[in-house]
């Protein structure tokens, strides 16, 4: 297991994301042990050698677009940004607060040379991403649960028993990919083969995918639930497509899993359109026209007003603050139409990326790219770690697509062992 230096890497890795499930939260108000502990276990995974590999430009098709417009977009940010923050007099702890999560969208750069050749490390690393998502969406759920049984001491756990998420753990691009990769990978168990280990598994995986379905639930998540259900349909479209004999089961078993939750099924459907009504589009537009007026000249309008600016956000009750929940808002506030530029280029390739491995694996490409979409437009969830983990397992993924033959055959082994490959649908 610990070979080479780089599966020590891999390891350290996956152990910051454990104490990020553990004890860490997606944006925390100040920097604790479980922060502080979690950013020395990403050091030892980055080490210095991939960190100088990162900022070095590379030439040639040695890596892919993506990468090379990461590049770019890390130095621009770890420059004019910077000094333009300087120039501002923003906070130090603002300018902090930003800048970690610009490093940990930058994850693939820093991390894809070192585990893409680990091809057992890809799926140690999604289930971790998988097990984050669970625990999160614990953490949410658990003290309502306990409460139910008694528990006064319910709410110390993460949330009080009104059924909010102060700490946002319902937020989390992770809660998302765990409820659909283990809904999706349930379904691929059952098409395959029908006997009693099959059917266990596939009851297990939905049990357990009902725990992030619960708290998304819990907190009325409109933009993950409903891409949760679009993805439901666009996987059930394919295997009828494909394979219609095979879907009986699958469409049967969701058929009892939504009759095992109908009541609250109900009731979040009315609270969600209820929801939908009182805040509609949660003042997005007018959230944009806010930073659009807080960049004064057009040095600002290029190159933002760094690292650490606040913008009264109207989307908060016109509260200053130092986001907004569209990540191109974000960029432009901070460092203006120049990193907005980068970081379309960036995000934008990692998406295309992505999509090129559709054929080969579609439930794992649309677990993934529902919480990107939701990141990159909606939510102001793409400041926490779990953005960077969902980013860096795209780039894994979509590196495969090099290995797969003009037949959509896998060239290698299948990493996520209960994600389907495009042969599995013919």
């Amino acid at each position: 297991m610990f070979s080479t230096y780089r599966d020590v890497q891999c390891a350290a890795l996956c152990a910051a994301i454990l104490v990020y499930a553990l004890w860490g939260e997606p944006t925390p108000p100040a920097f604790g042990w479980p922060e502080i502990l979690v950013g020395v276990l990403l050091t030892a995974a980055v080490g210095l050698r991939s960190f100088a590999r990162a900022v070095t430009p590379v030439r040639g098709d040695a890596h892919p677009f993506w990468f090379r417009a990461g590049q770019f977009f890390l130095l621009y940010g770890l420059s004019v940004p910077l000094v333009g923050a300087v120039i501002a007099g923003a906070s130090p702890g603002n300018i902090v607060r930003d800048i970690v999560p610009f490093l940990f969208m930058l994850l693939p750069v820093f991390m894809v040379d070192t585990v893409r050749d680990r091809v057992r490390w890809h799926f140690i690393v999604t289930a971790c991403v998988v097990v984050l998502g669970v625990i999160f969406a614990a953490r949410v759920v658990a003290p309502l649960a306990l409460a139910s049984s008694g528990m006064d001491h319910a709410a110390q756990l993460g949330m009080n028993l009104s059924g909010q998420d102060p700490r946002r753990l319902a937020n989390a691009p992770s809660v998302l990919f765990a409820a659909m990769a283990l809904l999706g990978a349930a379904g691929w168990i059952i098409t395959r083969r029908i006997n009693a280990n099959a059917m266990i598994s596939a009851a297990i995986l939905s049990g357990v995918a009902l725990i992030p379905l619960a708290a998304m639930a819990l907190v009325l998540q409109r933009a993950s639930l409903g891409l949760l259900a679009l993805g439901l349909a666009f996987w059930i479209a394919i295997g009828i497509v494909k394979k219609p004999r095979r879907m009986v089961v699958p469409l049967l078993g969701l058929a009892v899993l939504c009759l095992m939750v109908w009541a609250p099924l109900a009731d979040v459907v009315a609270g969600l359109a209820h929801k939908n009504v009182m805040v509609g589009a949660n003042m997005r537009w007018q959230e944009a026209a806010a930073v659009r007026d807080a960049l004064h000249g057009i040095g600002a309008i290029l190159f933002g007003n760094g690292w650490g600016a606040t913008v009264q956000s109207p989307a908060v009750g016109d509260s200053i603050v130092t986001f907004t929940h569209n990540l191109g808002t974000t960029l432009w506030l901070k460092s203006g139409l120049i990193g907005v530029g980068l970081g379309l280029a960036y995000f934008g390739g990692l998406a295309l990326a992505l999509i090129r491995f559709l054929p080969i694996h579609p439930i794992l490409v649309v677990a993934l790219g529902a919480p990107m979409v939701i990141d990159y437009l909606l939510y102001a969830s793409f400041k926490s770690l779990d953005f960077g983990l969902i980013l860096l397992l795209a780039a894994l993924y979509s590196a495969r697509t090099a290995a797969v033959s003009p037949g959509g055959q896998p060239g290698n082994p299948v990493v996520f062992k209960t994600i389907p490959n495009n042969a599995d649908f013919k």
